[in-house]
């Protein structure tokens, strides 16, 4: 709580500010070099850090947060904290509710059968939330509708389901889980962007829709995953849930 006050007090005094670095602020809130590396830690995995940021072992920067303007305008921090975990982590209870596997957290995914496709999903989780601070817009819509058509494909397996050969279109795949009840009527809103998403891979297919693609497009694709995986998480009956969990 005492870093974001220091970063909106920084911003509030210099708009034109773009990054804080770690000496800057072990000075300001009297922290010692282990406290430093810990909230150089908790910083990286909260997601409070943008474009400019380096996590170096000892010294470290941080970039502005791309939500910046909100911190300046929350007069109650404790409020914005929470609507930023429930935004970032959206499956978190469903997650802690669900018990570990081998002492682990279930994670966000912990509804995938396959241990290596869950591996493989949370870090790309991680790293689309990441690319979107650092404002790659189109990493980030990629990234989000591999997920999604990872998920929805899962999803749809389990719930006896023939995808075919081939690839399947996103779009497609919305809605067989509707047809399904995997997913509520028009509750998952696939913009033009995320259902092209394979073509912006390609450059010489995509350079005109990757040049338009914004931080609307990226949030919206960022939604669209958290709006997922809370239904999927919810429509996960117990015998369908991987072993031990």
């Amino acid at each position: 709580m005492r870093y974001l006050e220091y970063v909106r007090d920084r911003y509030r005094a210099d708009p034109c500010v773009e990054w804080v670095g770690s000496q800057e602020v072990e000075a300001a809130l009297h922290l010692r070099g282990e406290q430093s590396r810990l909230l150089r830690r908790l910083i990286r995995l909260s997601h409070w850090w943008g474009g400019g940021s380096a996590f170096g072992e000892r010294d470290w920067t941080v970039g502005v947060p791309i939500d910046v303007d909100d911190l300046l305008a929350e007069a109650d921090l404790s409020r914005y904290v929470r609507e930023h975990v429930l935004r970032h982590f959206p499956v978190a209870a469903q997650a802690n509710a669900a018990p570990a596997e081998n002492g682990a957290a279930g994670g966000a995914f912990w509804f995938v059968a396959d241990a290596r496709l869950r591996e493989r999903l949370a870090a790309g989780w991680h790293e689309a939330q990441d690319v979107c601070h650092v404002l790659g817009w189109r990493s980030c819509v990629v990234l989000c509708g591999g997920i999604l058509e990872a998920v929805l494909a899962d999803a749809l397996t389990r719930a006896g389901a023939v995808i075919g050969r081939g690839r399947v279109s996103l779009t497609h795949l919305v809605t067989a889980a509707t047809e399904r009840r995997l997913l509520a009527e028009d509750s998952l809103q696939i913009g033009s962007a995320l259902a092209a998403f394979p073509t912006l891979v390609h450059p010489a297919r995509s350079s005109r829709a990757a040049a338009a693609l914004t931080r609307n497009e990226a949030e919206a694709a960022l939604e669209a995953v958290r709006g997922c995986l809370r239904q999927l998480a919810a429509a996960t009956p117990a015998s369908s849930r991987p072993a031990g969990r």
